[in-house]
């Protein structure tokens, strides 16, 4: 009767192991790659050294002819190191100015320095006399726009083994491409800033 119940019980486990290999089918022929995409355009170069801070509108100070703008990233490491280009632009004159420099404003010509004390950015206004402008000939500014150039923290150094400054360095870069400094336009074109 064991022999029985074996034989039996190994019939069985034969009979269901056949039968789950029948169930299972053979594996079909792999399907077709698919086609590859095209590569998309390459966009622009970007900037990520050039931060640039736009202030609409800006007040002079009544008392002692300046504006001050207040940028969080300027430090004096960006001021030791990195170029800092200023730009103005005045209510009912066309032109955009270089600071520090000579802008023309509805008064007749000043001189405007610029001073960067911690975060300040400072715009001074003088007449061609050397004294500060008053307040009543002091024109009505647009929008005021100032470029931090970041430098590569290299240092050139010239023929004679005279080291040149970073931010001479990036001046230089400027020029060695034809761009004028002073030249708001060309300045913008050439670090692709919407102006």
């Amino acid at each position: 009767m064991k022999t029985m119940k074996f034989l039996t019980y190994t019939v069985l486990v034969l009979f269901l192991s056949f039968a789950i290999n029948s169930c299972e089918g053979n594996d079909g022929a792999d399907g077709l790659d698919g086609v590859d995409g095209i590569d998309g355009v390459d966009g622009n170069d970007g900037n990520a050294n050039v931060q640039t801070y736009v202030f609409n509108n800006p007040v002079w100070s009544t008392s002692n002819s300046y504006i001050r703008l207040v940028i969080a990233g300027l430090s004096t490491k960006v001021s030791n190191g990195d170029a800092i280009l200023g730009y103005v632009n005045q209510e009912n004159i066309a032109n955009v100015f270089s600071v520090p420099g000579t802008v023309i404003t509805s008064n007749g010509n000043k001189q405007y320095g610029v001073s960067y004390i911690s975060d300040n950015y400072d715009i001074i206004s003088y007449d061609p006399d050397g004294t500060r402008t008053t307040t009543a000939d002091l024109p009505i500014m647009t929008w005021v726009k100032v470029i931090i150039i970041e430098s590569a923290a290299t240092t050139d150094t010239d023929g004679n083994g005279k080291a040149t400054s970073t931010q001479q360095a990036i001046y230089s870069e400027l020029e060695n491409a034809g761009v004028d400094i002073n030249d708001y336009y060309a300045v913008c074109a050439y670090l692709d800033i919407n102006p």
